[in-house]
């Protein structure tokens, strides 16, 4: 029973990774509803100009969950812990990367109350999107993550932080 318990977790946590390339098309729909949102800001203010950033800041705020991140480096590898409270690993995606890790999440709620007269719905979209930069290179095809009470650790062994030469030839 253990056993099997065991290798439903692996398969859990082996599911969480995805490739960096699929990240690319949730960035961008990601943006233009950002930039989606931020227009109608524009337009409330009265379609007066010199709030761009402050309305692109609100409209990430009010589409995308702020993800805090600590990173730590410990025996060879890079250890990082995100809080992600409200998401299971079958709501997660991440992509590590040599030098940076995404991390991407959506979970809808629907709650509806019902008093009286009184009909009452709310739907919440929950969305995180965040990519984090790397202090050191890491190997990413052995880097494991879990998720547990709404923590997400990801565990990447370093890889080699050399530059890389290239011999220079004459012409």
């Amino acid at each position: 029973m253990a056993q099997q318990q065991q290798a439903l977790e692996k398969v859990k946590t082996d599911n969480i990774f995805v490739n960096a390339e699929h990240f690319f098309e949730d960035f961008a729909k990601n943006t233009q509803e950002i930039a989606k949102r931020a227009f109608e800001l524009f337009e409330e203010r009265g379609r007066r100009f010199g709030n761009d950033l402050e309305d692109w800041l609100k409209a990430e705020r009010e589409l995308l969950r702020r993800v805090p991140v600590e990173i730590k480096d410990a025996d060879g590898n890079l250890s990082l812990r995100a809080e992600v409270p409200g998401f299971t690993a079958e709501n997660l995606k991440v992509s590590v990367d040599p030098k940076f890790v995404t991390i991407k999440g959506d979970v809808e709620f629907k709650e509806e109350k019902k008093e009286k007269d009184t009909f009452y719905s709310e739907w919440k979209s929950n969305k995180i999107f965040r990519t984090i930069d790397l202090p050191h290179r890491v190997i990413p095809d052995q880097a494991k993550a879990t998720v547990k009470d709404g923590i997400l650790t990801i565990t990447m062994p370093k890889g080699e932080d050399k530059p890389n030469e290239v011999k220079v030839k004459p012409a």
